[in-house]
């Protein structure tokens, strides 16, 4: 019983932890298309993005806190999106769509740079 707490105290934990960017590659990850799932970049702001196939307006929604939303009801296929941090870095990620419950995916830098309230504000 003891193992079978665990393992869940663990997978829940999991769920949202940070996942450290890679410049070199495409990130894989797997989100909902029932609900709305919000992308971060831990201690920094995504100030800009660009998604593939086009025509993704209505699903994407770049808010002005620094964090993307997701809602790709009626998508169909996966979401090829590169974010753009605060600095310029940027992270290519490839989004299979699935019918699970909505998780936030949160990048995280290596270096975690602490966005500046100037950048927060752009």
């Amino acid at each position: 019983m003891k193992s079978k707490i665990l393992l869940a105290c663990f997978c829940a934990t999991s769920l949202n932890a940070a996942t450290e960017m890679n410049q070199n590659k495409v990130l894989n990850f797997t989100v909902s298309n029932i609900g709305l799932t919000r992308i971060s970049i831990e201690n920094d702001v995504i100030k800009d993005m660009f998604a593939y196939p086009g025509g993704l307006e209505e699903s994407i929604y770049p808010h002005k806190s620094g964090h993307i939303f997701l809602a790709p009801a009626g998508v169909s296929g996966p979401i090829f999106l590169t974010v753009i941090a605060s600095d310029g870095v940027t992270q290519d990620l490839k989004l299979s769509l699935s019918s699970k419950t909505p998780t936030p995916l949160i990048l995280k830098r290596k270096d975690s740079p602490k966005a500046s309230k100037e950048q927060m504000e752009r």
